[in-house]
């Protein structure tokens, strides 16, 4: 992330523990497309002429067909078919074979899951543009809890008990009182596409790609590769068994430590959802060339 520019050494700690969530997210999008980029490369190479042909024409297809309902039939289409299950056993066969090439499949798999999860819980807030749902807590406090806000808030209004239960039940009626007065004096929000779609923002993500892409290939292409071992993107370091193994199984210990987690503390007998989700500790390269000190009997 730091060789690449894509974020600052400032403010790596947040985004990678996640505090800095806008960051955190457009920064992975940005490794995600690098790394499917590069997983498509690879691909490509094992194509014959006349396939390449095939998906060039697919290509253009898509190019042209900028409509949602184009797009779709493309998708839907006999040659993107074939060519996304040939596709997918190329991706099966090459992590059998190298396990460097199936870790940073499964990173990409992650975010696929992620964004999935993501959607299931998103609310489209206008028609008249595409891409435009927002989470639905965000969609809360841009409408009926913003209408209903007065100044200063909650803080400071009252001590009263029953003042507060009175302005907490009237703040849907607030709420269309506001809409209904912003209407009679023609207020109205501007709707516009989401800024992502900025011609602006889609050239500075392109760039952030390239930059990570390049980055890549200045170290170790994780799928194009001769390594029959896990080794480290930058300094080629061949990973410890117990960190290969970790890595190699960390979706199906994460998974069932989240399974163990709902059926102990949200579906059992007394559930707890205030409770911490414990870690699964696993072996990682912080551990590689790590100084362990040991005391004998005399110290």
């Amino acid at each position: 992330m730091i060789e690449s520019e894509s974020v600052a050494p400032g403010s790596l700690k947040g985004v990678l523990s996640g505090k800095h969530y806008n960051r955190c997210v457009r920064a992975h999008k940005m490794i995600y497309e690098a790394m499917e980029r590069l997983r498509f490369q690879a691909f490509e190479k094992t194509l014959s002429t006349l396939e390449k042909g095939d998906i060039h024409a697919i290509d253009i297809n898509v190019q042209e067909g900028k409509e949602r309902r184009k797009f779709m039939e493309i998708c839907a289409s006999d040659k993107v078919t074939d060519m996304k299950m040939l596709y997918d056993l190329f991706i099966e066969k090459q992590c059998e074979e190298n396990p460097l090439f199936a870790f940073w499949s499964k990173y990409i798999e992650m975010l696929i899951v992620a964004a999935s999860i993501t959607q299931n819980w998103t609310v489209q807030r206008q028609d008249e543009y595409g891409f435009s749902s927002v989470a639905c807590d965000q969609t809360i406090e841009q409408t009926l809890n913003r209408d209903s806000k007065m100044k200063g808030g909650m803080v400071g209004m009252t001590l009263n008990k029953g003042a507060v239960h009175r302005w907490l039940m009237g703040q849907a009626e607030r709420s269309a009182i506001t809409k209904q007065c912003e209407a009679m004096a023609n207020v109205t929000e501007v709707t516009r596409l989401r800024k992502n779609l900025d011609k602006t923002r889609i050239e500075a993500d392109e760039k952030a790609v390239e930059d990570v892409t390049k980055t890549i290939k200045s170290m170790i292409n994780p799928f194009a590769n001769e390594h029959d071992e896990l080794v480290h993107l930058t300094s080629g370091t061949i990973a410890p068994l117990e960190v290969a193994e970790d890595m190699k199984t960390m979706l199906q210990k994460g998974e069932t430590t989240a399974v163990e987690f709902m059926k102990t503390h949200i579906i059992g007998s007394e559930p707890n959802i205030y409770s911490a989700l414990k870690k699964t500790k696993l072996q990682t390269y912080s551990v590689v060339g790590k100084k362990v000190t040991s005391k004998s009997k005399k110290g």
